[in-house]
């Protein structure tokens, strides 16, 4: 089951810029929550790119929907598709 993927929420911690390339560094909760992975941001749409950015700059978590192979042994054999946007975290929502 290693490469089969499955629906779970990332967390952009930042987008840095590797090498010339900008480089989105994610928590995989539903993989490893103690550590980042690396992935190139043009695997992530466009549009969700300048939402991350924008979000990031004004200090928010930004959580995203992927499909990812969370049966990977090691960061390098992770594989994101599928991105989409997460709800905003309320606070106030009552499940926390």
């Amino acid at each position: 089951m290693k490469n089969k993927t499955y629906r779970t929420l990332i967390n952009i911690a930042s987008i840095t810029s590797d090498s010339g390339e900008k480089v989105a560094e994610a928590f995989v909760p539903s993989w490893n929550p103690h550590s980042t992975v690396c992935l190139p941001t043009s695997q992530i749409p466009s549009e969700l790119i300048l939402t991350v950015e924008s979000r990031l700059e004004q200090k928010e978590e930004v959580w995203l929907f992927a499909h990812v192979n969370i049966g990977a042994e090691k960061a390098d054999e992770l594989e994101f598709t599928r991105f989409e946007s997460a709800p905003r975290l309320d606070c106030n929502d009552g499940l926390a």
